[in-house]
């Protein structure tokens, strides 16, 4: 084995090893986004309450599961048909960018759902 890898995992080149620690990284982050995303939410929109804030991060949830599903049942092909895997690629960092850039910097907790919907869309659109 060559640095510890034999077989089929030696023929990977380094854009795949790129991609794949990329993607582990970002799990690291959606991992403690629940927690930290509560504790946001909870000083940010409802001054303190835990519980309001709990519900309110349990939706979110729920919501960006929902539009990820839906972005990959119904409109992943079409996109995919109309702009290519390229296009779909760029599309989804775009809109995956906007989703975080919008959580940072949100105007009310409405918009803040909004941006978990283009958050999911964008991350569904990547894969």
């Amino acid at each position: 084995p060559v640095g510890g890898l034999s077989g089929r995992w030696r023929g990977l080149g380094w854009p795949v090893w790129i991609i794949a620690t990329g993607s582990c990284l970002q799990m690291l982050g959606f991992a403690a986004f629940e927690a930290l995303g509560t504790l946001y939410v909870q000083e940010e929109f409802f001054d303190g309450d835990a519980d309001e804030a709990t519900l309110f991060v349990s939706i979110a949830l729920s919501v960006f599961a929902i539009a990820g599903l839906t972005t990959n049942i119904v409109l992943y092909d079409h996109i995919h048909k109309c702009v290519g895997l390229q296009g779909s690629i760029v599309l989804g960092g775009l809109l995956g960018f906007l989703g975080v850039f919008g959580i940072g910097f949100p105007i009310n907790q409405w918009f803040f759902m909004a941006e978990v919907v283009i958050l999911a869309v964008g991350e569904n659109l990547m894969l």
